[in-house]
């Protein structure tokens, strides 16, 4: 975080010259073009950085310069004169209806990566992670897959890394649709594999190209967004999969730790902050099922 957007704008500044003033302007600036990929804010202008992340740089910002005050070497903290940026209160951007996820996957029936689409919208992996998924992390037998590398972009460079986060690290068990639909694609892809020969590239990832060259995660929004077209549903984003996948198991009754744990949150308060929109029809269900017990109706 510090080397993406904060050294290539005030790094250049003596500790004891930094100002409130500098603080501010580099949020303004951050907030207008800092998002660049990390570790190359200092290449050009870029899209406007997440509320999200922007607090987290004031945070990170925030604490380092109050333990220079701590240490003797600033007699204030420069930042803590600043209003730190506000955080949104829900990361969920839009989310497809049970009926709608199922008229996609209806649709997407027979497509090469039919079986990427409902890992998906069952597990609501990121798509770093899914681009990143490898055979060796899935057993079909147990019905689980784990989650260990996330193959990602920076620019448009592919880099693959761990997750950010012990709750990134995780375990996520498997239904048998989705199962069924893996084993059905590694036997397709062995299949391309024979056909393709020598040239064949073994990079032991799940989803490949008919190469088998891993795909580049924002290929996989581009062929997202035309099976959306496809199956005449809202065109969403990839990671809009995810919070679909969240949003439905929660409506469908799911424990919010459970899914939590599933999303690779690394709080329940997260989940609950995330999908506070859904809470409501938690709420509803609740007191129905309250209502029913209390009945002795189940």
């Amino acid at each position: 975080m510090v080397e993406a957007y904060v050294l290539p704008r005030i790094g250049g500044l003596r500790l004891a010259a930094l100002q409130p003033n500098h603080v501010r302007s580099l949020y303004a600036d951050l907030l207008e073009s800092g998002s660049l990929g990390r570790g190359r804010a200092r290449t050009g202008r870029g899209d406007p950085l997440s509320a999200r992340t922007l607090s987290l740089v004031h945070r990170i910002l925030h604490r380092a310069l109050e333990d220079a005050v701590s240490d003797g070497l600033l007699p204030r903290n420069p930042a803590a004169a600043v209003k730190r940026p506000a955080t949104p209160k829900s990361a969920a951007g839009k989310v497809w209806s049970a009926d709608q996820a199922r008229r996609f996957l209806t649709a997407v029936a027979g497509d090469r990566l039919d079986a990427l689409w409902r890992l998906e919208l069952s597990t609501g992996l990121r798509r770093a992670e899914a681009a990143g998924l490898r055979w060796s992390d899935i057993d079909l037998d147990a019905g689980a897959l784990s989650v260990r590398v996330q193959r990602t972009a920076e620019g448009y460079t592919v880099v693959e890394r761990e997750p950010k986060t012990g709750a990134g690290r995780r375990l996520v068990p498997l239904d048998a649709d989705v199962v069924a639909a893996l084993r059905s694609w590694r036997k397709r892809q062995v299949e391309e594999r024979l056909a393709y020969g020598p040239a064949y590239e073994d990079t032991g990832l799940v989803f490949t190209r008919e190469d088998g060259a891993g795909y580049h995660p924002q290929r996989l929004s581009v062929m997202f967004r035309r099976l959306c077209e496809k199956a005449g549903v809202e065109a969403i984003r990839f990671h809009d999969l995810r919070h679909t996948a969240a949003t439905l198991a929660l409506e469908a009754g799911i424990h919010p730790k459970v899914v939590q744990e599933r999303l690779g949150h690394a709080s329940v308060q997260i989940t609950l902050d995330t999908y506070s929109h859904v809470q409501p029809t938690i709420a509803r269900d609740a007191a129905e099922r309250i209502g029913n017990y209390l009945r002795g109706d189940g």
